[in-house]
């Protein structure tokens, strides 16, 4: 009898460790120990009245870079009066993207003229991406499609906001905790039932 009791003990330490294991688990997903990682995206605000519209979205991780390489580009779309760049336009992004960003808040840096540009069988087109992107009118946007005998250019500016990532809330650690003490509870309590 004596060993059965040694089994059960046995057992029952392990069962412990393995919901202590699984709580401090559950802990570290709930309560994350650094910031929440999040995507940036930057949105076009046309300034001269014109039909333009643009959104360019990336991974935060941009931030610790200094700059947005074509890999760590999510989604990138910009329409302007007869035509379209970005994802549905074609190949994009482009190998060679190099735009300069803030460490601090991602805002575009670089030099006057830096851009996104792109040339396929539909036209050609590009929108500045450079450190006057705040600017009311600081920034423009240059489309020559086959589909508009003449070409369209505009103005306007763009602004930088982080799209947070959704995080478990709180109360899921604690609903899970109390799962996990009732059921230790029952099943310590079976097992005194059979000892």
């Amino acid at each position: 009898m004596s060993r059965i009791r040694a089994v059960q003990a046995l057992s029952m330490k392990r069962f412990r460790w393995l919901a202590l294991a699984a709580t401090a688990v559950l802990g570290a997903i709930a309560f994350p120990t650094g910031p929440a990682s999040a995507d940036i995206i930057y949105t076009w605000h046309e300034d001269d009245g014109q039909s333009a519209s643009g959104t360019l979205l990336v991974d935060s991780a941009v931030q610790l870079l200094g700059y947005i390489p074509a890999p760590f580009v999510k989604a990138f779309d910009f329409r302007m009066p007869g035509g379209d760049m970005g994802m549905s336009f074609g190949q994009f992004p482009p190998p060679d993207l190099f735009i300069p960003v803030s460490h601090t808040d991602g805002g575009f840096t670089g030099q006057i003229g830096t851009n996104i540009h792109q040339a396929g069988d539909l036209g050609a087109a590009m929108v500045n991406t450079d450190l006057n992107y705040q600017a009311i009118g600081g920034e423009s946007w240059f489309g020559n499609f086959i589909t508009n005998p003449h070409p369209v250019s505009g103005v306007g500016h763009w602004t930088v906001a982080q799209v947070p990532v959704p995080e478990p809330s709180p109360m899921i650690l604690v609903v899970i905790g109390l799962a996990c003490a009732c059921g230790f509870r029952a099943v310590s309590r079976r097992r005194g039932e059979f000892g």
